[in-house]
């Protein structure tokens, strides 16, 4: 059964989640992998997701957002951008009281589009005083494989952004990063998972053309491409050098790469790219 967070006067929570929709939940998942669940504390407007993941993973829930915010020193708004400033203006007393008597509370958000700049702007307007950091993850943080790139305003501790940078451990390649920086990286890495899943199922699809069985199709597929990432991250190699070891003289490798490059392979991938980061500029 979830625990269900002790009231004002109680102990803080390390960290707080306000929303556990898919990319919290992965957060969450992979944070618990090494972190102390008792230290994390969440809310979500649907119970019953609350619910499960918690009693899944071990963490506490409140009863509702304002409670995450009271009792958490970090609070992570696990929210689309476009819900944002909503969510602040709800939680803005329980803040307020938060706050009160020195300590600041740390408000991180991993929605994209909704900047550093845009928060402190609304911190003012409600005479609040904090640091600010933005999370960007991808889908393999639930089990310990993603990526997550923090970016934090000039407020921020470095104590503080030590300890942060510590709970989400587990979650798997964390750096702190500038603003413009994580911007431009986010195509590359949170969106980059979609484009390797349409490139197993195309594999897959080739290999059951040619008369593979479906699920063997896949799971080569899979363990190929799986294997390669794995092989590009221990080697120190160049990955256009890994490739061209592969193309030998008159080989299938080099016709069937050639072929591709033909139908705008890298194009399409860098394009892809370029387009999600269009995106995101215009996101609010």
């Amino acid at each position: 059964m979830p625990r269900p967070v002790q009231g004002k006067g109680g102990n803080v929570a390390a960290i707080g989640f306000i929303g556990v929709g898919n990319m919290s939940s992965a957060l969450l998942r992979g944070m618990c992998s090494q972190a102390n669940p008792s230290d994390i504390l969440a809310f979500d407007r649907h119970p019953e997701r609350l619910d499960a993941l918690a009693g899944e993973l071990g963490f506490a829930t409140a009863q509702n957002a304002s409670e995450v915010a009271r009792n958490s020193a970090f609070v992570v708004l696990g929210v689309q951008p476009f819900a944002i400033e909503p969510l602040l203006d709800e939680i803005a007393p329980a803040l307020h009281e938060a706050n009160e008597g020195g300590s600041r509370t740390i408000l991180c958000s991993i929605a994209a589009g909704y900047g550093l700049a845009d928060f402190k702007n609304w911190l003012s307007l409600h005479m609040l005083d904090m640091p600010v950091v933005r999370i960007m993850p991808n889908s393999g943080v639930g089990i310990g494989k993603g990526v997550c790139l923090f970016a934090a305003s000039d407020d921020m501790p470095t104590e503080a952004m030590e300890r942060l940078m510590k709970l989400f451990a587990g979650t798997g390649l964390c750096e702190c990063v500038a603003e413009d920086t994580l911007e431009i990286a986010t195509p590359i890495y949170a969106c980059s998972p979609a484009y390797v899943y349409i490139f197993i199922e195309s594999l897959a699809d080739a290999g059951v053309q040619l008369g593979l069985e479906r699920g063997l199709a896949m799971r080569l597929a899979k363990q190929a491409v799986y294997g390669t990432a794995a092989y590009a991250i221990e080697s120190d190699k160049h990955v256009a050098q890994l490739r061209e070891e592969l193309a030998t003289p008159r080989g299938m490798t080099i016709t069937s790469t050639n072929y591709m490059e033909q139908l705008g392979f890298r194009a399409a991938v860098i394009g892809g790219a370029l387009k999600a980061y269009e995106h995101t500029a215009n996101v609010k």
